[in-house]
């Protein structure tokens, strides 16, 4: 079969635990480089035999309907009182949507509050009074309350340690903390994942329903080595030669060495960051980022040319700050997960820390209290981060404090009580950056309202892109067409490779045929990526797909299902196979994946 050999890229810098089965980390490997994984795709479709391919022209070629694609952007919105507490009973007439500055309608409106958190925490009612489940509303109608969240409100939380930017007794007083979290205040439809940053970024547990599985993780993770130790020595060490220094030149160079050399490792740190944040862009539902470390500098090594500053009395020292400012990295860190609805919740596991280089004997002579000064420095930079990473993405930040379960059960809080506001897109797919603001009709004296503070705007095929690839990355599935993916027994080739037969097949019932003259016909496209044992990448492709049934043998074909055939080249070992199917007609799409063996692993392979 005629195919087209897809070119191969890097896409993402994770590597497999090394903790978990080798079955499972298969299916929990994220690390992709340069890609070996091949497909060969066809040139044409092997339809059902109740099937014909669409022609290309003709006089009954063209469907005569229009697809209209819109697209719902929702807006999270958490609105409490002075005490923290959720306000309830607030309706849709009670909030105001911007766009761009620009009042907006708000087309979908969906209400949320847990009995659970209401009753262990108390809550405080707004205007109206609802039940306490949660409700779904429209412009049009009220729906009734539904036993689990729609697909789109599902919750996926994401535990992400960063092990290189923590200490081992300060993490592992926060895991003590989560593992309770995880126990006691989660839903039983809220998805949760763990991963760790290790200098690579590792996936500990996929998305799993049972927290208990990720609570395991967790204790395993108290037994790890965390790197952030190594970075405080050097940090000390590195103030004492800037002190020792002979002029304030060769200070400067000491500076600029420790400033580069933080601005490259948090460069890592952010990069790994992005990596889960573009992953999760796929899935539906609401994301929420809970991010556990000691902080991350806004700028690298700020504390450092304070350190030149006053050791030297060189006012300009501070200027050179301005070359290792992270904020631009931060804003598009903060821009993505907002357009890929994440909400970060940073932690920092410092806690109520000592300020450690204070004491009077230590103080350079003629300046007591500068030690003091450089740590305080030094906190505000590393905590900015995280403040502004859960502000711009409307989570919460918890700094400055030993007991972190009273504001984790804030953060169940939020999961647990909030309001969608759902906003058609008239802006078009542009990709670009819109801001976001809400106000409350009615505001009272005291009450706070947070939520992301820009969405950007995305074409169906990034969409369709970006879940498949959280489909074959985090096995994020979501399949309301039904459709099924079937490997047929692989065929060796002469050059060690195999060519690997799939069948995509879907229900009829569950696609949209239009008439067309004597015919029926459905106008679908499939997204193709793949990943071998190395996790070693394919390009996303994309293939249009044309079918048509006979008028006479439509009710027969209802009956049975349409069958799309394509053959995978691959070399031996597994492979994980991702599928994104779009129903152009019905506005349907699909997400699957599924894994396979193929031949005799080569030698070195894992």
């Amino acid at each position: 079969m005629a195919g087209l050999e897809c070119p191969m890229k890097n896409i993402l810098p994770f590597r497999r635990s090394v903790h978990r089965s080798r079955a499972n980390v298969r299916a929990a490997s994220l690390r992709a480089l340069v890609a070996a994984a091949m497909l060969s795709l066809p040139a044409a479709a092997q339809p059902a035999p109740e099937a014909q391919p669409a022609p290309e022209h003709g006089p009954q070629s063209e469907v005569y309907a229009e697809a209209i694609r819109v697209e719902v952007i929702n807006v999270d919105v958490y609105v409490t009182d002075s005490n923290g507490t959720p306000v309830r009973g607030l309706a849709q007439e009670d909030f105001q949507l911007l766009i761009n500055g620009r009042p907006v309608p708000i087309s979908n409106f969906y209400a949320v509050e847990s009995p659970v958190v209401a009753a262990a925490q108390g809550v405080r009612r707004g205007a109206s009074e609802p039940a306490p489940e949660a409700t779904a509303t429209s412009p049009a109608k009220e729906t009734p309350a539904q036993a689990q969240p729609p697909t789109d409100q599902r919750l996926h939380v994401v535990i992400y340690i960063d092990n290189f930017n923590l200490t081992p007794f300060k993490r592992n007083k926060v895991l003590v903390e989560l593992r309770q979290f995880l126990r006691d205040f989660l839903s039983p439809d809220d998805l949760v994942m763990l991963a760790t940053y290790d200098r690579e970024l590792n996936l500990r547990q996929p998305f799993t329903a049972r927290p208990e599985n990720v609570t395991r993780a967790l204790m395993e993770l108290e037994s790890i080595s965390a790197q952030g130790i190594h970075m405080q020595r050097e940090r000390l060490e590195y103030i004492r030669r800037i002190e020792d220094s002979d002029s304030v030149t060769e200070a400067l160079l000491e500076a600029d060495r420790w400033a580069g050399s933080v601005r490259n490792d948090v460069s890592f740190t952010i990069d790994a960051l992005r990596s889960v944040v573009d992953n999760l862009a796929g899935s539906p539902g609401r994301k929420a980022l809970i991010y556990v470390s000691e902080g991350l500098p806004m700028i690298a090594g700020e504390d450092m040319f304070y350190v030149v500053q006053q050791t030297w009395r060189e006012e300009m020292s501070l200027n050179a700050t301005t070359e290792y400012d992270m904020s631009r990295r931060y804003r598009e860190l903060a821009n993505q997960a907002n357009a890929n609805r994440v909400s970060f919740y940073t932690i920092d596991a410092s806690g109520l820390t000592t300020l450690t280089q204070g004491s009077v004997d230590v103080d350079i002579v003629g300046a007591a209290g500068t030690r003091t000064f450089f740590d305080n420095v030094y906190r505000s930079n590393m905590q900015s981060t995280l403040q502004t990473l859960a502000e711009r993405t409307g989570g919460r930040a918890i700094l400055n404090t030993n007991r972190f379960l009273p504001d984790l059960e804030r953060v169940a809080m939020d999961f647990q009580n909030y309001y969608s506001l759902g906003y058609i897109n008239a802006e078009g797919n542009d990709g670009r950056l819109h801001r976001v603001e809400v106000k409350l009709a009615r505001p009272q004296r005291g009450w706070t309202i947070r939520h992301r503070d820009s969405f950007r705007s995305k074409s169906v095929e990034t969409r369709m892109h970006d879940g498949t690839l959280s489909a074959l990355h985090l096995d994020l599935q979501d399949n309301p067409l039904e459709a099924r993916l079937v490997f047929s027994l692989p065929r060796p080739r002469s050059d060690g490779n195999y060519d690997v037969p799939l069948a995509i097949r879907v229900p009829f019932k569950n696609l949209t045929l239009l008439p067309a003259g004597e015919n029926h016909r459905a106008s679908l496209r499939l997204w193709f990526a793949a990943k071998d044992e190395k996790d070693e990448v394919s390009h996303v492709q994309e293939l249009p797909v044309h079918l048509e049934v006979p008028a006479e043998r439509l009710e027969q074909a209802m009956r049975g299902q349409w069958e799309y055939s394509i053959d995978l080249l691959m070399e031996a070992g597994y492979h994980d196979v991702a599928i994104g199917l779009l129903d152009q007609l019905g506005s349907q799409r699909a997400f699957l994946r599924r894994g396979l063996t193929v031949g005799e692993p080569r030698p070195g392979s894992r």
